[in-house]
C-alpha cells in the first residue's frame, strides 16, 4: 500500500438521526486506519477523519442523553497476514493499545468499561472480501482459511495456491485492507430509572479536548486499490565504511522498483599521492547491482532484511609503496582499457538501527581482471618492468555501509526497546 490501509467504517446505528432508545442493547462499529508498519494514529490518513468526528458524535450524544449509557467499549487490533506472525503481534497490540489511549486520554473514558479484544489477523474478514469475488481462486482460499485451524498452516496453504499467484494477487488488493486497527466497537444500554439528583451525580462528562480529529480531510481520501502502490517512493544513499576506513570516499544510491526488487550505483575516489616519496593510493570507480529483499522484514518494509543480487565492477588504479608499484589498464588509454572489470553474485541484509538508519553487511563473489602495469622506481625513474594479466575469482565485494533511508513512509518504526521494527 501507498500511504495508509483501510477498512470501510460498519455502523449499527444512523448517527444522523436522533438515537432512539431500545429495550436492547445498541452497537457501533468504527474503523481507525494505520499507516503500515505504524501504530499512530493520524487524523488525515484513510477515513480517520470521518470515523472519528462520527465517534465523537455518539459519545457527545450519550452525554447529553440521561436514558442512555455506555455498556462496553471493545477494541480490536489486527495486521495483514503477510509480515512475520510475531511483528504482526506486536503491531496489533500497539495499534489497540494507541486506540485506547485515544479513547482515555481525549473522550475521558474509564478502562473499567474498555474491552481488549485479540485479533492478529483477521481471517474472517478475508473470507468474506472472497466470498464477493466471483472466481474459483477465490473460493479456494476460503477453503484453505476454513480447513486450516492455526495460522502457520493457513499461511502455507494458501501460498501454495496456484503456484504463488493466488498469493500475490492477495497481497496486491485485499491484504492491505486488512491491516488496519479494525474497530471500536461501542455498545449502548438504556439506563435505569434514576431521579433528577441522582442523573446529576453519576452522568458521565466527556471532555473531548482539542477538535484535533473532528475535521474533514482537506484533500480527496483516496481509495483503497492496488494502484497505490506505485505511488510509494523508497531510495536510500549509502556509504561503504569499509573503503570509509581505506580512506576512500564513496557514495552509494538504491531505488525501490517495487515488488521486492531495488537497483543501486555505488562510486569511490581516492587520488592520494606524495610524489617526493614515490606514495600512491590513487584508484576510482564503481559499480552497479540489482537485488531481491525476500524475508519477513522485506515484506513489511522494503530495502530491509535479505537480499541476494548480481553485480557489475569497474576501477582503476595507482598503488606505489616503497618504490615498487601496480598500475590498472594501460596509461594514456580511454576507461576501457585503462579499468579492471569484475562481474558477481551477492548477499547481504539490511539491519534497522534507527528510524531513517540501516547498517547493510554484503558479500559479494565473482570475477575481477584485466592488465596490470607492474613498476619499479630507480634513481627517481618510474621503470616498467612488465604488463600481466590479471584474473581473480573468488570475493570481490565487501560492505558495511550506512545507510541513510529516503522517501515517505520508508522509516523504521520502534515496536520494542532495544529493537526496531520494519
Amino acid at each position: 500500500m501507498n500511504s495508509f490501509t483501510k477498512i470501510s467504517l460498519v455502523s449499527t446505528l444512523a448517527l444522523s438521526a436522533p438515537l432512539i432508545v431500545a429495550a436492547q442493547d445498541m452497537t457501533s462499529e468504527f474503523s481507525v486506519d494505520f499507516q503500515v508498519g505504524s501504530s499512530a494514529i493520524e487524523p488525515f490518513v484513510g477515513s480517520n477523519a470521518r470515523s472519528i468526528a462520527r465517534l465523537t458524535d455518539l459519545l457527545n450524544a450519550v452525554k447529553d442523553d440521561p436514558s442512555l449509557r455506555i455498556k462496553d467499549i471493545s477494541v480490536y487490533g489486527t495486521a495483514s497476514p503477510e509480515g512475520n506472525p510475531d511483528f504482526n503481534r506486536r503491531l496489533s497490540d500497539s495499534r489497540r493499545q494507541a486506540i485506547i489511549d485515544l479513547l482515555e486520554d481525549q473522550y475521558g473514558i474509564e478502562d473499567s468499561i474498555i474491552t481488549r479484544c485479540d485479533a492478529m489477523v483477521d481471517w474472517n474478514l478475508l473470507v468474506k472480501m472472497m466470498a464477493v469475488v466471483d472466481e474459483p481462486w477465490a473460493t479456494e482460499v476460503a477453503d484453505a482459511v476454513k480447513a486450516n485451524s492455526d495460522e502457520e498452516s493457513r499461511l502455507a496453504a494458501i501460498k501454495r495456491l496456484d503456484r504463488g499467484r493466488t498469493w500475490k494477487r492477495l497481497m496486491k488488493t485485499y491484504f492491505p485492507q486488512m491491516r488496519s486497527a479494525s474497530a471500536i466497537v461501542v455498545t449502548l444500554e438504556k439506563a435505569p430509572e434514576i431521579t433528577t439528583e441522582q442523573a446529576a451525580e453519576e452522568r458521565v462528562y466527556i471532555d473531548n479536548g482539542p477538535a484535533v480529529f473532528i475535521e474533514e480531510p482537506q484533500k480527496p481520501l483516496v481509495e483503497e486499490t492496488g494502484e497505490e502502490e506505485g505511488r510509494k517512493f523508497y531510495m536510500d544513499i549509502r556509504s561503504n565504511m569499509l573503503y570509509d576506513a581505506a580512506l576512500v570516499p564513496n557514495i552509494g544510491v538504491e531505488f525501490y522498483l517495487g515488488r521486492n526488487f531495488s537497483l543501486g550505483a555505488n562510486w569511490q575516489y581516492a587520488w592520494w599521492s606524495k610524489n617526493s616519496r614515490h606514495r600512491y593510493w590513487r584508484m576510482y570507480g564503481g559499480d552497479i547491482n540489482a537485488r531481491w529483499w525476500f524475508g519477513s522484514q522485506a515484506e513489511s518494509k522494503p530495502l530491509s532484511g535479505h537480499h541476494l543480487g548480481i553485480y557489475g565492477q569497474v576501477a582503476t588504479y595507482d598503488v606505489e609503496f616503497g618504490n615498487r608499484g601496480w598500475m590498472g589498464g594501460t596509461p594514456g588509454e580511454n576507461i576501457f582499457h585503462r579499468a579492471n572489470w569484475g562481474a558477481g553474485v551477492e548477499y547481504g541484509y539490511s539491519l534497522p538501527v534507527a528510524r531513517r538508519i540501516n547498517i547493510d553487511f554484503t558479500l559479494g563473489v565473482g570475477y575481477f581482471g584485466g592488465k596490470v602495469l607492474d613498476y619499479n622506481v630507480i634513481d627517481g625513474h618510474y621503470v616498467w618492468q612488465g604488463t600481466k594479466h590479471f584474473n581473480w575469482f573468488g570475493p570481490t565485494k565487501a560492505e558495511i555501509s550506512f545507510v541513510w533511508l529516503i522517501g515517505n513512509g520508508n522509516v523504521n518504526v520502534k515496536k520494542e526497546k532495544g529493537n526496531i521494527d520494519e
